[in-house]
């Protein structure tokens, strides 16, 4: 994009001097766009991992509520691979058991 600012500047022969003001607040402006950009994407990353997270806990639970319902006895496999894929949260969100 800066670049294309320049070749639209000099297209009609006009100069781009700029003070040492002016191009720390463009910077700065610069600076506020990524960072808004980096936690937009990041709040979309973290709303997947939510979701999946909700998937992985999803077999444990009807691996203990679906025998309830259909009055059958529990099944120990899908009881066991429940457990099996419950801890796997915590590669996702390192040092935060709470989730």
């Amino acid at each position: 994009m800066p670049v294309t600012l320049w070749i639209l500047a000099l297209l009609p022969r006009q100069s781009l001097r700029l003070s040492s003001t002016d191009i720390w607040r463009i910077f700065g402006i610069g600076a506020i766009a990524a960072l808004q950009l980096v936690a937009f994407y990041g709040s979309i990353n973290m709303q997947m991992l939510g979701r999946l997270i909700c998937f992985f806990r999803d077999r444990f639970f009807t691996a203990l509520i679906e025998p309830l319902i259909f009055r059958h006895r529990v099944d120990g496999v899908e009881l066991l691979l429940g457990i099996i894929g419950h801890p796997r949260h915590l590669l996702y969100f390192p040092g935060r058991s709470s989730l």
